[in-house]
Parts: structure tokens; sequence; C-alpha cells
């Protein structure tokens, strides 16, 4: 399927994926039974707020100075967009929020977790290379550089839990 994005509308899809992981943040936090991971969730949570809005003011920036038409960005080419793009744009994107009951083990929420900043580094990734104003890609990469830490943290978080307790 060929899809066409405008610059406009990729940052407004990569706004709302950083809104739909700080709910997931938020809600993991209020159900974690460990606290030191609660802490991680929020401020989690609070740095993908802060991207949502650096996207919002990109967007509104794009908007007000594109070209009638605006920046077009297309898998034409053969390439694939990255799946949640792709869910976003035919309307299947559901909200990660919505979806975590709390019944889920600390290690599920890890593995989910990781997956989903994973895809959105290739997704970011995607939209920095569109870019054509050095200003705009710099603000990319602070985020990607968040997103990154965001896997290491989850990963840590994950082989700890994992590891079988020492008794002493």
């Amino acid at each position: 399927m060929d899809v066409e994005l405008s610059y406009v509308e990729v940052l407004g899809i990569a706004e709302q994926i950083e809104r739909d992981a700080a709910g997931f943040y938020r809600r993991a936090a209020a159900f974690a039974g460990d606290p030191q991971a609660a802490d991680i969730y929020r401020e989690l949570a609070q740095m993908e707020t802060d991207h949502s809005q650096i996207f919002g003011a990109l967007k509104d920036s794009a908007a007000g100075s594109a070209p009638a038409g605006g920046h077009i960005i297309t898998n034409a080419a053969g390439e694939s967009l990255p799946l949640m793009a792709a869910m976003f744009v035919e309307g299947a994107r559901q909200d990660l929020a919505e979806h975590f009951t709390g019944r889920e083990i600390n290690e599920a929420i890890y593995d989910h977790a990781i997956a989903f900043e994973k895809d959105t580094i290739v997704f970011y990734l995607q939209i920095k290379t569109a870019l054509a104003d050095g200003d705009q890609r710099k603000k990319i990469d602070r985020i990607l550089l968040d997103e990154l830490g965001h896997v290491i943290t989850l990963t840590c978080k994950l082989a700890s839990h994992r590891r079988p307790t020492q008794e002493a």
C-alpha cells in the first residue's frame, strides 16, 4: 500500500505516539507493585510528555511554513513505513494504556515497553531523515537519545528482574 504523509501529519503521529506512551507509563506506574519500577515509569511518562510537546511545536512550525501541499514522505519506492505509522494512517491505532489491565507482570510490561521504544526509534529516524531543517533535526536527535536511554533503562530493569535472587 502506498502511503503519502505530509510532514505535519507525520509529526502529528509522533506527537500522538508520545502522548500514548506517556499514558501507558502513567498507568504502569499506578499498577506497579515495585516502588522503584513505579518511579521509573513516572519519569518515563514525564519524558514522553516532553517529547509530545516538542513534536507538537515542530508540527505547528511545519504547518506555518510548509509550501502548498506540504512536504511529503512516501513509501512508494517499496519501502514500508514503520508499523506504528501504517496503523495510525489506516485508523487501526489503539491507545496502549487502554490495553494495560494491571494484571501484567513487570517482565511483560518491560518487554512491551522495550519493543515499543525500539519501534519509535526507527520511526523517528525516518522522520529525522526527511527533515531538512538543522534545528528540527537536533530536536529529533535529543528525542532519539532519550528514547535510546529508555531502552537501556528498561532493559537493565528487565535483566535485574529476570536474575535469580541471590540468597546470602
